[in-house]
């Protein structure tokens, strides 16, 4: 892509293949600047166009190309229900890899399903949830599984709604949960934390569920807890980690 940066630059600032090859590498560093300085040497239009295909062959392939993209994708790291940053740059990435898409033919690898599923098994349960719908409603209306550039934009809606910076909420659209742990110290040492959390999680589910049918806003107010940050993290794999706060 950077080939098309540069032939605009050339062509405004260069006449000359020798001028066109000193730009050139001016624009280069390591093995791909290496690999030309030969031709450096030569100063001529021939030695500019061998220049150029060599380093299109080993670099601007299609191969090459797609090997990049879905080498990064795959080495993506898992983002958490409260990494809304992180969910931000998967989403920009994404769109990179679809502008890209219809011209490498071998990025439509990431249209078949197990492609996808290595993508969410890096995202938080809640997200995968929604992308589950999103999977029923193409399988019954149009008889498949939804595009790459669906999926795209299916993440970058999410990444949008993770990223606002305020919320609008109102007292009467608010439900609000509170769960007081007790403070018998005997009765809980019989539990640990992450059994006492799913003692209540389906309580929760409830309250959630019934909101999102209501269109009404769910506010889950955790206190008692020594490690909030625990619980948080765990409610946030199950549920839109926004609507949760630690008191």
């Amino acid at each position: 892509m950077w080939i098309s940066t540069f032939d605009n630059l050339i062509a405004s600032r260069a006449n000359t293949a020798a001028e066109k090859l000193n730009l050139l590498s001016q624009h280069l560093e390591g093995e791909p600047l290496t690999m030309i300085s030969g031709y450096l040497l030569m100063q001529d239009s021939v030695a500019y166009d061998k220049a150029r295909k060599k380093l299109h062959y080993w670099y601007g392939g299609d191969a090459v190309i797609s090997r990049a993209f879905l080498g990064k994708l795959e080495n993506w790291p898992k983002i958490n229900g409260r990494d809304s940053a992180g969910l931000k740059r998967l989403s920009n990435f994404l769109d990179e890899i679809c502008a890209a898409k219809g011209s490498i033919h071998d990025l439509g690898i990431l249209d078949y399903p197990q492609e996808n599923y290595k993508i969410i098994a890096k995202l938080p349960l809640y997200i995968e949830s929604k992308w589950r719908t999103v999977i029923m409603k193409y399988n019954n209306n149009e008889g498949h599984f939804p595009s790459f550039e669906v999926f795209a934009k299916f993440i970058a809606e999410r990444a949008e709604e993770a990223n606002i910076p305020t919320f609008d909420c109102h007292a009467n659209e608010t439900v609000s949960y509170q769960y007081q742990r007790s403070s018998n110290k005997k009765s809980c040492a019989t539990y640990s934390q992450s059994l006492s959390l799913a003692t209540y999680a389906r309580e929760i589910m409830n309250l959630w569920s019934a909101s999102n049918s209501s269109r009404r806003r769910l506010t889950i107010e955790l206190s008692g807890f020594k490690n909030g940050d625990f619980v948080l993290d765990a409610l946030s794999r199950v549920i839109d980690p926004s609507f949760v706060r630690i008191a």
